[in-house]
């Protein structure tokens, strides 16, 4: 579910850069959490053409602003567990709580409750805040980045796809077909809700 999971965060992250009017090759990430999901969202996003500056496991966390080997570092990552994001060299190891600090255009938490909240979410200079974890950003984190111009976009509908893609591969699904369809569904229903809430104001 993981890689399903990761593959809904891609298509909202692709449809709320659109909103924004960036695009996401070239757009600078950071990633808290490169386990299952993380991991195989780092090497989408690396294939989308977006430039990973910025990661983190529960044992660690990495910035390079001329961007990290997504590759390499998730090969790490899985090789070695967690530990193993203290081995990647080509980067300074920052603290747990720095890379949401950093200057970035998009950061996705993908590892644990509540990692953005009031206390750090006035210090968040990304644009776009993408989740694949549950209930990253506090209810008051929130109306903080409502009142500051950042675009959270909700966790229920970022991570959709664990769920829709295990019940469409349970059904014989084929994974590229799961794929394309977790793409476009995603992708197309939050840019509806892009829209309306941008009329509406919430």
């Amino acid at each position: 579910s993981g890689y399903y999971t990761a593959q809904s965060v891609l298509a909202c992250a692709q449809a709320a850069a659109r909103h924004l009017g960036f695009a996401l090759r070239g757009a600078r990430v950071a990633i808290e959490g490169l386990g299952h999901v993380g991991g195989a969202l780092a090497l989408l996003l690396h294939e989308a053409g977006a430039c990973l500056v910025a990661a983190s496991t529960s044992q660690g966390a990495l910035y390079n602003e001329q961007g990290l080997d997504a590759p390499s570092l998730v090969h790490l990552v899985r090789e070695r567990g967690s530990g193993g994001i203290r081995d990647y060299t080509p980067a300074q190891h920052i603290a747990l709580g720095e890379l949401f600090e950093l200057p970035l255009d998009m950061i996705c938490p993908c590892a644990r409750l509540h990692s953005i909240h009031a206390d750090n979410a006035e210090r968040i200079q990304a644009c776009l805040i993408c989740p694949g974890a549950n209930n990253p950003v506090t209810p008051e984190a929130e109306a903080i980045l409502l009142q500051r111009g950042v675009l959270s976009v909700p966790d229920f509908v970022a991570n959709a796809g664990g769920v829709l893609g295990g019940t469409l591969e349970f059904a014989s699904c084929p994974r590229p077909q799961v794929c394309v369809f977790i793409r476009g569904q995603i992708g197309s229903r939050l840019e509806e809700m892009l829209q309306q809430a941008a009329q509406v104001g919430v």
